[in-house]
């Protein structure tokens, strides 16, 4: 993939010292690392307005997805469910449109859920790849902590020889500083060991019994996925196997904001396109992907060669969104996959102002869809 970067800009020829003071200054690593941060800043701000493109494009697939099903079952999805952490945003840009649709149709709002889905440990070697690191760590953990208690040991000792009342006392402050650190390792020790316990087992279980938990909730009625991107499609093959272990497929409708077609086939081979949506579709869409061509909101134009403000879809495609480098505490939440908890936790780098910040700015940019829709229908009537 190429950068994402622009290139660095040439070295001026240093052909006199006046030129060389000044390209050393101009790269001082004080000066590159400003430039690095300006073109960050400029990054992120180009790749802000594609989301925004897609959040749009994608609303707008989305309200016809609802309509489609609403019109088949006589009910809109009861529950709508975001997948991971990285759909945590979506549901803020998601919720204008759900409560003028439901209003309008005089239906209770959805319940809306999150899953936690395994995509890294979906396939039988990323998941065995894992319970061998974490064979290691134990094992390095179990290691240090051996090597504390024969330091302790070995102070306990040296008490026991001195007569030196500040070096008894020293010895002894340190040894339980010590006996504190391999105490802490034990507990870390346990945890982990539990950990691998659980994920020794067949994930896929941990996922079936979130499921089960959040089809007990919905009380009948469809359940509506999102997803911000489809990518190799484990989480959607993950999530699609958990309903099925419940009979639940036909009631499960997908939505995803940003899809690349060569994925199509591979993730959905199948699943019914009709329960399939798309906002935005990058790449072209061949005859194998065909199934899904009534199934995309929007295609760019010249498809994977097209730039919104200096940036590709195809980008887009490849890092989700929100794209920052504090996603975490814009979103407030870590995703750690060899946790075998049903739920993520919250991120001890979450901050409020950027997390009121992210849910703000896609709040907003899903209002304006429905703004949008809203004029488009006006114009329609008059």
């Amino acid at each position: 993939m190429r950068s994402i970067f622009p290139n660095k800009v040439p070295e001026r020829r240093q052909s006199t010292p006046a030129v060389k003071e000044e390209t050393t200054e101009l790269n001082s690593p004080e000066l590159r690392k400003r430039k690095k941060s300006k073109e960050q800043k400029e990054f992120e701000k180009r790749f802000e307005a594609t989301a925004r493109e897609a959040i749009i494009h994608g609303i707008k697939r989305l309200h016809r997805s609802l309509l489609e099903i609403k019109e088949r079952d006589g009910a809109l999805p009861k529950v709508f469910v975001y997948l991971d952490s990285g759909s945590r945003p979506l549901r803020y840009a998601v919720k204008p449109l759900l409560d003028a649709l439901y209003a309008e149709n005089l239906q209770t709002p959805p319940r809306e859920v999150f899953l936690k889905v395994f995509s890294q440990l979906s396939l039988e070697k990323d998941h065995d790849e894992t319970i061998q690191r974490w064979h290691a760590d134990v094992h390095l953990l179990r290691q240090e902590r051996q090597q504390l208690l024969e330091d302790r040991q070995a102070l306990l000792r040296a008490f026991g020889i001195t007569r030196d009342r500040a070096q008894k006392e020293q010895f002894s402050q340190q040894a339980h500083l010590l006996f504190e650190k391999a105490h802490q390792l034990k507990a870390a020790i346990e945890t982990k060991e539990q950990h691998l316990s659980k994920l020794q087992s067949d994930v896929q279980e941990i996922v079936q019994a979130r499921v089960k938990e959040i089809a007990g909730q919905a009380g009948g009625g469809s359940f509506m996925i999102v997803d911000d991107l489809l990518g190799q499609g484990r989480s959607i093959k993950s999530v699609e196997s958990a309903f099925a272990h419940f009979g639940l497929t036909e009631h499960v409708h997908y939505f995803l904001f940003v899809a690349s077609s060569e994925n199509f086939q591979q993730t959905f081979p199948t699943i019914d396109p009709q329960r399939v949506a798309i906002g935005v579709e990058v790449g072209e869409l061949d005859s194998e992907a065909s199934n899904f061509s009534d199934r995309v909101g929007y295609i760019p134009p010249g498809n994977e060669r097209q730039f919104i403000d200096g940036f590709e879809w195809t980008e887009l495609a490849s890092l989700g969104f929100p794209f920052r480098l504090d996603k975490e505490a814009a979103t407030g939440v870590l995703k750690d996959q060899s946790d075998p908890s049903r739920y993520v936790r919250r991120s001890s780098m979450a901050d409020p102002a950027k997390m009121k910040n992210m849910r703000d700015t896609y709040r907003a940019w899903g209002g304006e869809a429905v703004r949008l829709m809203n004029q488009e229908k006006q114009n329609t009537r008059a």
